[in-house]
């Protein structure tokens, strides 16, 4: 992604979204506010609001993978609009925006899988035109209230350029709506056998994706597997984030250091020299060595929050 892009994306954010970007209060409480927290409720209406939907019923597949690719696609959205809010306050480091291009890869890969839906509404009007519209409408339905939902929480996506993507997808499924039984019948046989492939082909990419992520096979979780165990740099990622980590930051990484070495997330081998040269090669800042820190109810708080994390994603 270039800079300009960079800066639509950033341009998107509104000021009211500081209060969704981040996991725990400044207290150390956790925030109830936080995009996670949100996404999950949104999810949840979804279920609960689709099984209410008698015209579904014969559809059962469609259904649970709809859910699945809203889900994955709006967590990874608000995963990229995190990183790419910490990004615009500055301090981070150059790497960091190899952390933003990998959310915006997901979330991308997300989105593709909606486009599938139109060959297969095409195919069930056919037989049922009736549900087929009223499932092309629920679609545009749930784009159109992701618009709306994520500027509740702070984020113009019509301003940004996935609002055009947004457009597009709702404009697919116009035509769906539309169709006569004889255009559907020509605009199925007019689709050539190789592109249906390629859709297909694309659609099962992005499940495969989704199929690693929900595996927690996640490239952060492989990163730097001579320092952390398993997917433990998941553990110091979120601790490095919630403490805004820079170069005066000596007794918070002393901190974290220690108590994740106590508990084996950090290998015995690793002595503090070790790691705050990697910290250095990673980071691009320089972190003096210290042997002060203090348990504070903060950092405390914060660690177990993100040791949460990580046995989340390690079972």
């Amino acid at each position: 992604m270039n800079s300009e892009t960079l800066q639509l994306y950033i341009n998107s954010i509104q000021y009211y979204f500081s209060h969704c970007a981040y996991r725990l209060e400044e207290n150390g409480e956790k925030n109830t506010l936080y995009w996670e927290c949100r996404q999950k409720a949104l999810i949840d209406g979804v279920e609960k609001d689709l099984a209410t939907k008698d015209y579904l019923v014969p559809y059962s597949d469609f259904k649970r993978d709809f859910i699945s690719n809203l889900d994955f696609f709006t967590n990874h959205l608000f995963k990229f609009y995190e990183k790419v809010y910490r990004y615009s306050l500055g301090g981070q480091p150059k790497s960091y925006l190899n952390s933003i291009n990998s959310a915006f890869f997901h979330f991308q890969q997300g989105l593709k899988s909606f486009k599938y839906y139109k060959s297969a509404l095409l195919y069930i009007k056919l037989e049922d035109p009736k549900s087929a519209h009223q499932i092309a409408q629920l679609i545009q339905f749930y784009f159109h209230k992701m618009l709306d939902d994520f500027m509740y929480y702070g984020i113009d996506l019509s301003k940004s350029p996935i609002g055009e993507d947004f457009d597009n997808i709702i404009k697919l499924f116009d035509g769906i709506t539309s169709l006569s039984e004889i255009q559907i019948a020509n605009e199925v046989t007019k689709t050539s056998k190789q592109e249906t492939n390629k859709i297909e082909t694309e659609y099962l990419e992005v499940k495969q994706l989704q199929k690693l992520n929900k595996a927690n096979i996640d490239e952060v979780n492989t990163k730097h597997p001579h320092i952390f165990k398993n997917n433990a740099f998941e553990v110091w990622q979120s601790m490095y984030n919630s403490f805004e980590i820079n170069e005066s930051s000596r007794t918070d990484v002393k901190f974290m250091y220690e108590v994740m070495k106590k508990d084996g997330l950090i290998f015995k081998t690793v002595n503090q020299k070790i790691f705050l040269d990697w910290i250095s090669q990673t980071y691009q800042i320089v972190i003096q060595k210290t042997s002060n820190y203090s348990k504070t109810p903060i950092r405390n708080n914060t660690y177990s929050n993100a040791k949460q994390l990580y046995k989340a994603l390690d079972t």
